[in-house]
């Protein structure tokens, strides 16, 4: 059923009977080697296939019977870039001409808001929210917002793509192209290295026209033989698919944020009211108005309506942004993002506690599986690195601590181990690191208080500092 309704899709996709794969792959040989003329070198022939199996994920998250789509569970479509052992003829090229894009958005200055790193959302959300409180100071109110963007790469309209690319790639910075390191994808020149034999060196006109190549020629087999053309949007699974998603989505931000700033509610003493961070296509918004403005919710609302208005208007409306409903909390690459008042708060999410301290049993399965000496090690040393990235990852000591008393409570109650191998490892794990003296060794402190204790003590003691949170940050 899943196939038929798929093939049956003629908006987004056409069935080619008159094209062999081997048709497809010739005439892509013949522009790479006479039209591009380009110096990185083809992948080996026998390798050559074009994109690998159309298919249909469901996602995960819609078959909890607890997720609002349980009875209508989306999908999004994938087409592989390769498949048993096989590539596209142009990948060395398009690999080379990915990590171009993602140097040019990292180069040119924009107003985009795409995240570098998932590990740096509370540095960034931190100059964030910085930034936006200069604008009423000790006035500020804040309002957050989660949005998703609705099936991001098939519905992305590619004419929408023509002045992103420009605005990105048509820099004198990159007038002389670029050197990209054989090895390293990371190591990029705008300048001619002296060491040019280790570098795979591609013009801006190239990298413009394979570009155009790779959106205009979206073929894909669908089982063995039938070849399919992707007709809307880009390919989830295409090597310049992520990039350029990125890519359109960051001008539409900056393009978005130019035109408000000749709106006087939305742009005060040269600042906007209105920022965000996005990874892909989930992102927040936060809106800073003047708490003592009347009706200042309102206020935000409408300011947030404006910059969606604009950043759909230059996607050529292809773009659906979907918002979450309003909340004080939201849950955001594995954290819990919390705002208040003129602040913004990042906790990270332990997923397992309330579902392991209300059912007795992990909602979410991880670690070793093995009842061992050295299982209970492999499976801490992970919990004690994830304590690092909480206290890396926290914007606050007591969320970093109580957060990681929880995932203490996760390895007592859910493994039956001896609470000396928790100790051993939680020491073991703890010398190797620099952070060892403050809030660890208060970790630490009370993990031998629940091995004398039990876990019943732990869960009152999380609780006493959920309490003191929720006193000393929200006044509640």
């Amino acid at each position: 059923m899943t196939r038929y309704s798929y093939i049956e899709d003629e908006d987004s996709y056409a069935i080619m009977n008159d094209l062999s794969e081997q048709n497809i792959l010739e005439s892509w040989e013949n522009w790479y080697l006479k039209v591009l003329k380009c110096s990185i070198p083809l992948a080996p022939k026998w390798k050559w296939c074009i994109s690998g199996y159309g298919c249909i994920i469901f996602k995960d998250k819609d078959m909890h019977t607890e997720s609002k789509y349980y009875h209508q569970i989306r999908a999004r479509t994938v087409i592989k870039a390769a498949h048993e052992g096989k590539v596209l003829p142009m990948k060395p090229a398009l690999q080379v001409g990915n990590a171009c894009l993602f140097f040019c958005m990292s180069l040119k200055k924009h107003q985009g808001m795409w995240m570098k790193r998932c590990q740096d959302l509370v540095e960034d959300m931190n100059m964030l929210s910085s930034r936006l409180r200069m604008v009423h100071g000790n006035d500020s109110q804040f309002y957050l917002s989660r949005y998703d963007i609705d099936t991001f790469f098939p519905s992305i309209d590619c004419s929408a793509l023509r002045p992103a690319i420009e605005f990105f790639v048509e820099d004198r910075k990159f007038e002389n192209g670029f050197w990209v390191h054989k090895k390293n994808k990371k190591w990029i020149f705008t300048v001619k290295p002296q060491l040019e034999e280790c570098f795979h060196y591609i013009s801006v006109a190239q990298l413009k026209m394979l570009i155009d190549h790779e959106i205009q020629n979206g073929f894909f087999l669908l089982g063995k033989q039938l070849v399919l053309k992707q007709l809307k949007g880009i390919s989830i699974g295409g090597h310049l698919s992520s990039a350029l998603a990125i890519l359109l989505a960051n001008y539409a931000e900056h393009m978005a944020l130019t035109v408000i700033s000749g709106y006087p509610q939305m742009y005060i003493s040269g600042m906007h009211v209105i920022g965000g961070l996005r990874i892909t296509d989930d992102g927040l918004l936060l809106v800073t108005v003047n708490k003592l403005w009347p009706n200042n919710f309102q206020t935000a609302a409408i300011i947030l309506n404006i910059f969606v208005e604009l950043f759909m208007f230059f996607t050529n409306r292809s773009l659906l942004v979907l918002f979450e409903d309003y909340s004080k909390k939201y849950e955001f690459l594995e954290n819990i993002v919390v705002h208040h008042k003129d602040s913004v708060y990042v906790r990270f999410h332990v997923k397992n506690f309330d579902h392991i301290r209300k059912y007795g049993c992990q909602k979410v399965k991880k670690g070793a599986a093995k009842d061992s000496a050295t299982s209970a090690n492999v499976k801490i040393n992970t919990l004690m690195s994830t304590f690092f990235r909480i206290r890396i990852g926290s914007s606050f000591d007591d969320f970093c601590k109580c957060d990681a008393l929880k995932y203490i409570y996760e390895v007592a109650s859910v493994y039956d181990w001896p609470r000396s191998w928790l100790m051993k490892a939680l020491y073991k794990t703890a010398s190797h690191k620099t952070q060892v003296e403050g809030i660890w060794s208060q970790i630490i402190h009370i993990a031998e208080e629940v091995r004398k204790k039990g876990t019943g003590w732990l869960l009152e003691e999380i609780d006493k500092m959920e309490e003191s949170i929720a006193y000393r940050i929200f006044g509640l």
